[in-house]
């Protein structure tokens, strides 16, 4: 038999099978739950679906370590508990009839940040930009851009500033994108990552308030990000080289990772970029955005803040929200498409450690609003407590595509140039 893990104390209440230690000599391992919340042990293929596997107390260390092997998993085994309580949490609707969106749907939906109202920006087949403020119930043109030129049509994605100035209108699996100033209605930047691979992730693109001003974050190539003035287009983080040709000597910060989905941390210090990395692999990280701008230009290359949270084979670009200004809640519990469990994992962005789990949010769009909302299709929306980890609250017919942080409110898209504005109310 091979030994237990060295550094656990005999009574530790976290197990593993003994045929995984030690680590580093380790078999393939799967997940087993237990079926009490969020618990699990890690088992060999041998032990994966015996009676009584033969487990040993182990450090969170070595666990960790074990579980860090992505390729050496093989899936997972048993259920994981998902847990709920009674509350008076729910959802208020209102319909909202406009006439101005006439009776396509519109190509994009994004929040208007800056104040408290429920303004929104909608983007249409023919190019429009609307401001739609539904509390005012006003809407009125802002700017227009070239839809088909961008190759975006529904693939379109809008992203604005928190000023409230800037919207930039990408194609989410294309190559192009356009930054537009809402106040002058001009664009000011094209937006261009060349076109290798950009069918297989989402477009890098993100704003950043940065002390009193407001900068634009973007790929420019499939493993370069940098950032701009979104009104001038000047480029403030300058550095060479990023790439290199054949036969031409490899850079000292070369980076081998494909930029995809860039989140922002509430307080604007922690960009999340949802990659990945050959063969492929998705490989979730986080560094300290203003690092990058005031102090080091290759720290999204290399830099000490750099943090690897996450890797899964075959999957990136998941569902994800920050609930705080360091805690990042991802879903999904697993390291291998195949092989992931519905559940949500929170994450300390600032020490790249894994803070805790628990099953059962599906797959759909991540929002914070007092507590974890998930909207799916085709299961509807759910509310969870993240730190209890237990359902709050549950509506299949309810599934919005965007909520507005100021403001509180989530929105649907209802046939006939109709929008629902919906507020969750009640106690936890």
């Amino acid at each position: 038999m091979t030994a237990a893990c060295p550094h656990a104390d005999p009574q530790a209440p976290r197990r593993m099978c003994s045929h995984l230690l030690p680590v580093d000599q380790a078999e393939d391992h799967a997940f087993r739950f237990t079926g009490h919340g969020a618990e699990y042990v890690l088992v060999c293929r041998s032990c994966a679906d015996a009676p009584a596997p033969e487990l040993v107390p182990s450090c969170d260390a070595c666990r960790r370590e074990c579980e860090g092997y992505v390729i050496s998993c093989f899936g997972l085994r048993g259920t994981a508990e998902v847990k709920s309580r009674a509350s008076a949490v729910r959802f208020v609707h209102r319909d909202i009839p406009v006439p101005a969106l006439g009776e396509a749907e519109p190509l994009a939906l994004a929040p208007l940040l800056a104040g408290t109202g429920s303004a929104w920006l909608a983007l249409l087949s023919s190019g429009a930009l609307l401001r739609i403020d539904l509390h005012d119930l006003r809407v009125a043109p802002v700017a227009r851009v070239d839809v088909p030129a961008l190759d975006a049509g529904t693939n379109a994605r809008i992203d604005t500033s928190p000023d409230g100035r800037f919207a930039s209108v990408v194609a989410a699996r294309g190559r192009r994108g356009v930054v537009v100033d809402l106040e002058s209605g001009m664009a000011t930047m094209t937006l261009d990552r060349g076109e290798y691979h950009v069918r297989d992730c989402e477009f890098s693109v993100a704003f950043v308030r940065d002390g009193g001003r407001t900068v634009i974050v973007h790929a420019t190539a499939w493993n370069r990000l940098d950032v701009f003035d979104p009104a001038t287009g000047e480029l403030l983080t300058t550095r060479q080289p990023t790439s290199y040709r054949n036969g031409e000597p490899r850079p000292a910060h070369y980076l081998d990772y494909f930029h995809c989905a860039l989140t922002v941390s509430p307080d604007g210090r922690w960009l999340i970029d949802d990659g990945w990395v050959w063969h492929p692999q998705g490989s979730l990280s986080a560094f300290d955005f203003r690092r990058w701008l005031h102090e080091n230009p290759w720290e999204s290359e290399d830099g000490p803040s750099l943090r690897d949270l996450r890797r899964c084979d075959y999957f990136c670009d998941g569902p994800k929200c920050f609930i705080d200004d360091r805690t990042l809640a991802v879903w999904g519990f697993g390291s291998d498409d195949e092989s992931m469990l519905d559940a949500a994992v929170l994450f300390d962005v600032e020490t790249g450690e894994r803070l805790r789990w628990f099953a059962g949010p599906p797959r759909g769009r991540f929002f914070f609003d007092r507590h974890l909302v998930v909207a799916a299709e085709g299961k509807g929306t759910s509310v969870w407590d993240v730190s209890t980890g237990e359902r709050l609250h549950g509506d299949p017919a309810f599934t919005p595509v965007a909520h507005h942080p100021a403001a509180q409110t989530f929105l649907s898209v209802l046939p006939g140039g109709v929008l629902r504005e919906s507020r969750m109310i009640g106690d936890a």
